[in-house]
Parts: structure tokens; C-alpha cells; sequence
């Protein structure tokens, strides 16, 4: 694939020369995942950072950048700003969000929730990675319009670690219910959609 055009929908993973970008055309939504430096006493963030897509001003195509009017989906009051990428080196198809969550999270659960919800999934599994990195899920899905996600913690864990984690997962089951199930951005009424799509049908 050498480039996307207006037509163009799915999710998609472009590279460039310092990160990867996921482009989701069907939820309108834009990943930046930083490579990380090879000397990591640079302190390097290598977190991703979420947007929702206003406007694709240009293109990706491989050789060139695309540019993009978003907000940051963590945004509340969805502030408008332009996101220009490196230069391209390759586009490829990107697997499902679900499947890339299945994949990724320890354990590898059956992964049952919103493709919207799997961005803050990813965000909570940095977060418990850097608390215990041998934590495991036994379960992921969707209850009365909100996250349940259920780990083990090594015998060993202290406290306040296991404190720390736990609060956490309570962060995100909390957040998930103020969240897009389809793009993961902010909603006006727990566990429903976004104005930018249309309401789930009953």
C-alpha cells in the first residue's frame, strides 16, 4: 500500500522514521506510538498519545507525511490542533483493536468489551506493567455499560503495590462508563456514544 485516499476506510498502521501511527478511518481516530530511544537514559516517553480526527487535511502517502486536524481524546473541551507526521516509510493494514488488546495483554484473555474501550485498556496495561510487570488477566469484558477487568498479582506483590493496581483498574472501570464504545472519546451520558457517530442500535 503506497497511500490513503478520501475513500479509503479501516484501521491502518503507518510507519514513520520515529513512531507508529495508527489510523482507525472508521472511528475517525489517530494513535501515535513514539519508538523508544536506544539509549534509554534519554528518558524517553514511549506512551502513546490518542486523538480523535476532525479533518485529514493530507493524506498519508509513503515518501510524503500526512497532516491531520484533531483534539486529544482525553480532551474535555475537544480543543482543535494539527498533527503532522514525519516522513512515511510504509502503510500496511493494522490488526483489529480487540485483536491487538488479545495480543497484547498478559495472560491473553478473551477480550470482550467495546473497540472504543481497548485504547484505555492499553493505557491501564502500561500503567499495571510499570506497577507489576508480571501481572496477568483472567478476565476483560463489558457489565452494565462499563469495564470489568480482573488480574492475579504475583504471591509476592507488596501492598501497596497491589493497592496502587487495583486503584487503578477502578480509574478505568470508572472512566470506560464516560467513554465512546466506538472511538473512545468523551460522551454526555455513561455508556453510550459520542456525538460524532451514530447511537448503538437496540
Amino acid at each position: 500500500m503506497n497511500e490513503l485516499v478520501p475513500s479509503s476506510t479501516g484501521r491502518w498502521k503507518i510507519d514513520t522514521e520515529n513512531s507508529i501511527h495508527i489510523l482507525d478511518l472508521d472511528a475517525r481516530t489517530h494513535e501515535r506510538r513514539p519508538l523508544p530511544w536506544p539509549d534509554t537514559h534519554h528518558g524517553f516517553d514511549d506512551h502513546p498519545t490518542h486523538y480523535l480526527i476532525t479533518e485529514v487535511i493530507e493524506w498519508p502517502r509513503v515518501g510524503d507525511q500526512f497532516v491531520l486536524q484533531c483534539s486529544l481524546r482525553s480532551d474535555p473541551w475537544q480543543r482543535r490542533h494539527v498533527v503532522r507526521s514525519a516522513p512515511i516509510t510504509q502503510i500496511s493494514a493494522a490488526q483489529p483493536a480487540t485483536d491487538e488488546l488479545a495480543d497484547t495483554l498478559p495472560g491473553r484473555p478473551r477480550v470482550r468489551i467495546p473497540s472504543g474501550w481497548c485504547a484505555l485498556v492499553m493505557q491501564l496495561h502500561q500503567d499495571l506493567v510499570e506497577l507489576e510487570p508480571h501481572y496477568t488477566v483472567t478476565t476483560i469484558k463489558e457489565k452494565r455499560q462499563g469495564l470489568r477487568l480482573y488480574i492475579i498479582l504475583p504471591d509476592h506483590t507488596p501492598d501497596s503495590v497491589a493497592d496502587a493496581a487495583y486503584a487503578r483498574i477502578d480509574w478505568a472501570e470508572e472512566e470506560s462508563e464516560n467513554r465512546c464504545t466506538f472511538c473512545g472519546g468523551p460522551t454526555p451520558t455513561p455508556g453510550s456514544r459520542c456525538g460524532r457517530h451514530p447511537a448503538r442500535p437496540m
